[in-house]
């Protein structure tokens, strides 16, 4: 891990400092992971004030069958799905690339541990039984664009319904990051026995559509997009 602060002598940097810490703990508990090495770099400031308390940790796993890794993509004709809460209410937006993006530094992010883990365990359930073509979390930039990169990475499109529950905030229900979420792609047939195993393992799945095409084609209620895989790889791979 590398933790990068401000400095820990004013009571707020302190304060950033310590919380992290603890969060980091209650997550290596609840994930079942050890982090066994880091360091710290403090004292992070300009005269224009302090960053923003950035935590930072890598994992590293062992795939015994490589075979059975999961790639970034999917297939014409397989089905979509969301596994894990989803995160439909604005509070999904706080620390997101969008909020970031527009300046607004407020909120509360928040995420269940517990279901979290329950997530992780599925995944890795699901994987070494091949019940899952292609995955991608939701983590930069949300749903949204975890779909965009999943159709750029396939070459493959998509057609995607909302449920009624996104309708209220499209926005959220778009590009909130909130964690223990993951986008999965399913091969014809196999929707039932993913849907069974999830329900086994207290993880919350919903069908969203399913992969054809060259276009991403999104409805949210009444609101309909439609973007080509060409003009989506153009816009990822044009630097800020």
């Amino acid at each position: 891990n590398c933790l990068n602060f401000a400095s820990p002598e004013r009571p707020a940097g302190y304060w950033e400092l310590s919380e992290a810490v603890a969060g980091m703990a209650e997550a290596c508990v609840a994930l079942g992971l050890p982090i066994v090495s880091g360091n710290v770099s403090l004292y992070n400031e300009t005269p224009d004030g302090p960053i923003l308390p950035t935590p930072v940790v890598g994992t590293v796993g062992l795939l015994e069958d490589r075979s059975l890794a999961v790639p970034m993509r999917w297939n014409e004709g397989d089905e979509i799905w969301l596994l894990g809460a989803p995160a439909w209410d604005p509070w999904s937006l706080a620390a997101s690339e969008l909020a970031w993006r527009r300046g607004r530094f407020g909120g509360q992010p928040s995420l269940d541990l517990s279901a979290a883990a329950h997530l992780v365990s599925l995944l890795g359930a699901l994987g070494s039984r091949r019940m899952v073509t292609g995955a991608h979390d939701t983590s930069v930039g949300g749903l949204g664009v975890a779909i965009a990169r999943l159709a750029i990475a396939s070459g493959v499109g998509a057609t995607i319904a909302l449920p009624p529950a996104a309708v209220a905030w499209p926005t959220a229900s778009l590009f909130g990051e909130r964690g223990g979420r993951v986008l999965v792609a399913l091969a014809p047939g196999s929707a039932g026995a993913v849907a069974a195993a999830a329900e086994a393992a207290s993880v919350q799945a919903q069908p969203l559509g399913h992969a054809e095409g060259l276009s991403v084609n999104l409805a949210i209620g009444a609101v309909r997009l439609s973007l080509g895989i060409d003009l989506l790889r153009a816009a990822w791979s044009t630097p800020f």
